[in-house]
């Protein structure tokens, strides 16, 4: 069986018409996989299986694409996983058309009568036949593929999510749990707390379902699970109604214990930066204890008309950009050996893919970038197995804050924009949905706008910050973590520059956008806007940044004075940058930005460090590295690009386009002794 807690590469796999599914595919495909180091393939049931199935079984109705056709494709793809010695994941989750229809009680419906059927496991939980059914299909599929040694595991139903439907089982839980009707969507846009109550409500139908799927097949089939949830800061969910739908995708289906491992679909979301998808598959590390990896979507929809145009650099970026400690794992149909015939057909609405395959030399050049950088992956992770991602800078994230913003784009915008002048700055950075209860580990927390904290959190910051801990707080957060760390009397404060602090006032530190709110609160000025009022204060162990737009304004992530100001608080003030240093010079951009992400890995027993350096999109022409590392430690390995290399101790690196990875472990007579190891 598949051991997901081990590096593995994996792809998502898709069986189209039989047109897009030629005869002898399936076998050509998972050859060329195992020669580009894939570990497994999944399957999902995808747009063409909503009237039925592709494979063929006696219990359920054929889906249309494959209506006539004597051929089994599934059992195809099943036979060319056992050739090619891989592991093959299927998933059969979708509630077919005649189902629905036969049992029309299951079906959506809105609070003025009218019904849908639209979504992959049905959008009624409350109906107990929805599980039923689900449950009894994948029945049938282990029945019928048992016997095929590459049925190694099962995805759970996939892109699902849930809305309110005001059908009759729904309705009965409802009143069940509170004692009173389901409420209105006018009563629901009335009352943020009935709204709350309402989502809870939703989550918990959707979770009890959910578990239910999951505990019968891990009990009677002792497979590994995969669920490949659709991730929120790309897409909310596109198998749904409009309308009110759940909130928490990822937090509430890292509650589901019996998984194994979680493959975030990410599709491009914010702009065409590949530290987008770094940023999603982090937030989804911070919200479960679940081995993860992320399926990027940008194989197929750069030619949607989402991305620009493809680079062989830009694809290296984007597949090294998902790198975890479990694998990496991306959307690859249709970039085999084999070509397809293109097909007039979008796979999503608005990405007509057969695009990304019209062009022969385009899709060779594509092919070989992204052979080169599956051939960095599996390198990198050879050394990243076995470890997690570590920090002594946290940002503060949990799903749930979202709903502050009532559902818009805003603070998906908010927290990238933070992290990414994190990353600008080469800060080792990660997430955290827990206070720590000490500084041990996590030294500083970042908080961006929360605006929703309870008594608890903050009994627990009170506690970190009086251990040693220290907090960046930008904006004006809830009252309750405002206060737990001492920032009791914060005021507005109009002014449209920040300056360095004890400089002209047109020596302007960073611009604030005009939009942006400004606040400034009692304490030690450390910079100042240009009317001569606070900005920028410390209390004790906290930094409160009032210019918090400027800061992590979505527009001005990149600006050389937010880089250099992230640098100041972390290298010389609060002393959380993880003993990591990093200077690079970059062609057209000397001395101004740093584009190369940092970050650490460390083994349960933090005997073995990891560092690795990512350069994204930018030519780095000179850069400078130092890694202060514990006593006892010493640097093993160093490779740059794929090659093992000779580091000079002055910590200037080669010339590098792709990577830097170092490994180091402890020695048991800790015979280095070193406090600042360099290259």
């Amino acid at each position: 069986m598949l051991d997901f807690s081990r590096f593995k590469n994996g792809t998502l796999f898709l069986i189209r018409t039989p047109e897009t599914f030629p005869d002898g595919y399936a076998e050509e495909a998972f050859a060329d996989m195992k020669r580009l180091h894939f570990d497994y393939a999944a399957w999902l049931e995808t747009w063409n299986c909503l009237d039925g199935i592709v494979w063929l079984h006696p219990d359920y109705p054929r889906s249309s694409y494959w209506q006539g056709c004597p051929r089994d494709p599934l059992e195809e793809t099943f036979l060319a996983a056992d050739r090619a010695g891989m592991a093959f994941l299927p998933e059969c989750g979708v509630i077919h058309d005649a189902f629905v229809e036969a049992n029309p009680d299951a079906k959506w419906y809105s609070f003025d009568g009218e019904n849908a059927r639209y979504g992959r496991l049905g959008l009624s939980p409350a109906a107990p036949i929805t599980a039923d059914f689900a449950i009894a299909k994948y029945e049938a599929l282990v029945g019928k593929f048992g016997g095929h040694p590459s049925l190694q595991g099962l995805c759970m139903p996939a892109e699902n999510g849930v809305c309110l439907s005001y059908d009759r089982y729904t309705e009965q839980a409802y009143r069940e749990q509170f004692g009173s009707a389901l409420p209105s969507p006018e009563e629901l846009r009335a009352s943020p707390a009935l709204r709350a109550k309402t989502n809870d409500f939703l989550e918990g139908l959707f979770l009890q379902m959910y578990r239910r799927i999951a505990r019968h097949l891990k009990q009677k089939f002792h497979l590994p699970l995969m669920h490949y949830p659709l991730s929120m800061i790309s897409c909310v969910g596109h198998h749904e109604p409009h309308g009110y739908t759940l909130s928490r995708n990822l937090e509430l289906i890292t509650q589901v214990e019996e998984l194994d491992l979680l493959n975030l679909q990410v599709h491009p979301p914010l702009g065409n930066h590949p530290r987008q998808f770094k940023l999603e598959i982090e937030l989804l590390q911070a919200l479960t204890r679940h081995p993860v990896v992320a399926d990027t979507h940008w194989y197929h929809e750069t030619n949607a008309g989402k991305l620009p145009e493809l680079t062989p650099k830009r694809a290296i970026d984007w597949i090294l950009s998902t790198l975890s400690p479990w694998g990496v794992s991306f959307f690859c149909y249709g970039f085999m050996a084999k070509e397809l015939p293109p097909w007039n057909k979008e796979l999503n609405p608005g990405a007509p893919v057969f695009r990304c395959y019209s062009n022969p030399d385009t899709l060779a050049g594509r092919r070989k970038a992204v052979v080169r950088g599956m051939d960095f992956a599996s390198q990198i992770g050879v050394v990243l197995e076995g470890t997690r991602q570590y920090a002594q800078c946290a940002i503060f994230y949990r799903e749930n804050l979202e709903r502050d913003y009532c559902y818009t784009s805003y603070y998906r915008e908010h927290l990238f924009s933070l992290y990414e002048s994190l990353q600008a700055a080469a800060l080792p950075t990660m997430f955290t949905a827990q206070i720590p209860e000490d500084a041990t580990h996590i030294t500083c927390l970042v908080f961006d706008a929360v605006k929703h904290f309870d008594d608890a959190d903050a009994v627990r910051l009170r506690a970190f910050l009086s251990r040693g801990g220290k907090a960046v707080v930008l904006g004006i957060c809830a009252s309750t973590l405002l206060e737990a760390c001492g920032l009791t009397t914060v005021r507005e404060c109009e002014a449209e520059y920040v300056t360095t602090s004890g400089s002209p006032d047109d020596a302007w530190f960073f611009p604030v956008p005009v939009d942006g709110r400004k606040h400034t609160c009692k304490g030690e000025t450390l910079l100042a806007y240009s009317t001569g009022a606070g900005a920028v204060v410390r209390q004790g162990n906290v930094i409160f940044i009032g210019c918090w737009t400027a800061v992590s304004g979505f527009e001005n992530y990149r600006h050389q004075g937010v880089v250099a100001m992230w640098k100041q608080l972390f290298h010389n003030l609060l002393k959380a940058d993880s003993g990591v240093e990093f200077h690079g010079d970059h062609r057209g951009h000397v001395g101004e930005h740093e584009y190369v992400s940092c970050d650490l890995f460390a083994s349960a027993d933090c005997k073995r460090r990891v560092l690795l350096l990512r350069d994204f999109g930018v030519e780095v022409v000179h850069s400078r590295l130092r890694w202060t590392l514990p006593d006892g430690f010493g640097i093993v390995s160093k490779v740059i690009d794929g090659k093992e290399v000779a580091l000079p101790a002055s910590g200037e690196l080669p010339l590098f386009e792709y990577y830097v990875l170092l490994e180091a472990r402890q020695y048991p007579n800790e015979r280095l002794s070193s406090r600042e190891t360099t290259p």
